[in-house]
């Protein structure tokens, strides 16, 4: 018998008989956990690429299973999850940096808000808001500067319309979004103060 032909017979063999030897080999896994886990780590460290396509092939067929399962196991082991994403993050900086600079780029709005939000707990200033509300005000104001009507649809600022230093809160009431050019002018003035100087209040 060549080969191949022991191969097609064994696998013949195995979905002739596949209830009795899963059955089987349940009970011998159940009886002998040490000597299974000793054998399957000898086997993964053997066979490391044979094990990650495999893995990465039954995950590409099983995505809902999969996520089930990594669900299942990040609540079971958090202390190992943790572990081993500090680890990687420590081990990949590069593509930490890149991932975050694609994220922030695709989302200036979250990152406006993230920073806001941080700014002001750092000054113990009240309040809070989201980037949704950032989106929504931009509509408000027609995707116009706030002082000089400028169109800000390429590029804004966010302002605290009472500065956090003079007592503002961080709530989006106080949120105004400005062109780059008026936010510096503005910088930390109070609003009567900035719109007396650019000409619109006496």
């Amino acid at each position: 018998m060549t080969k191949e032909e022991k191969k097609e017979y064994r696998a013949a063999y195995y979905q002739a008989n596949k209830e009795r030897l899963c059955a089987k080999q349940a009970a011998y896994r159940a009886a002998y956990p040490e000597r299974v886990r000793a054998s399957d780590a000898a086997y993964k460290k053997a066979n490391r690429e044979k094990v990650r396509s495999a893995g990465a092939a039954w995950a590409d067929k099983n995505p809902e299973k999969r996520r089930i399962s990594c669900a299942a196991y990040r609540k079971s082991n958090p202390g190992k999850v943790r572990a081993a994403n500090l680890a990687w993050e420590k081990a990949n900086p590069d593509k930490i940096r890149t991932t975050k600079a694609a994220w922030s780029k695709a989302n200036p709005e979250k990152v406006c808000a993230k920073s806001a939000n941080r700014r002001a707990r750092v000054s113990g200033a009240e309040g809070q808001h989201t980037a949704e509300e950032v989106r929504q005000l931009l509509s408000r104001q027609k995707r116009r500067c706030a002082a000089c009507k400028k169109n800000i649809e390429g590029g804004y600022h966010k302002d605290h319309i009472v500065p956090l230093a003079k007592g503002g809160s961080n709530f989006i009431r106080n949120i105004q979004l400005l062109c780059p050019t008026c936010n510096r002018k503005k910088s930390a003035k109070h609003p009567i103060q900035f719109m007396r100087e650019q000409g619109f209040l006496l």
